[in-house]
């Protein structure tokens, strides 16, 4: 019989390798080293999404991703993320894909414009179709902050 602390071991050895480095792609964008995600960079009440719905800066749509955002002199980004419950039924779902776009936003927010950002799922798409699109979307943002 295995024992499960022994299984857990070999697991851990094959997802990282020792001398092995992952290196990410040269992106247009810098990969802030303060990583976090605090609750002043949310969009979190009505109001907040209705100032960006009502009288957005921009807009783009990508793929499964509709992006609006509104220029702000916080001195940061915010953002708020939209997965409709008609398009993802199951919450474990919904929930994944916001933590998915909240990951991203956490890596790429140094070099975003200060700005209220709302991405919103506007069809049915698969974890990689949204990681597609989510890029795109920082490249937009990123492009546009550049001019």
């Amino acid at each position: 019989m295995v024992s499960a602390l022994g299984c857990q071991q070999r697991m851990v050895e094959k997802s990282s390798m020792p001398g092995e480095q992952r290196e990410g792609k040269d992106l247009p964008y810098k990969k802030s080293k303060d990583a976090t995600f605090s609750r002043s960079e949310r969009l979190l009440s009505k109001t907040e999404f209705s100032e960006v719905f009502g009288r957005p800066t921009g807009r783009f749509s990508v793929g499964p991703i509709r992006l609006l955002y509104r220029n702000n002199f916080l001195g940061f980004s915010r953002i708020g993320i939209i997965v409709p419950k008609k398009l993802v039924r199951l919450s474990a779902e919904r929930n994944r894909y916001k933590r998915l776009v909240r990951e991203q936003f956490r890596h790429v927010k140094g070099s975003l414009p200060d700005s209220d950002i709302v991405l919103l799922l506007n069809r049915k798409a698969n974890e990689q179709e949204l990681m597609q699109g989510c890029n795109r979307v920082w490249d937009f943002l990123t492009f546009e902050s550049g001019d």
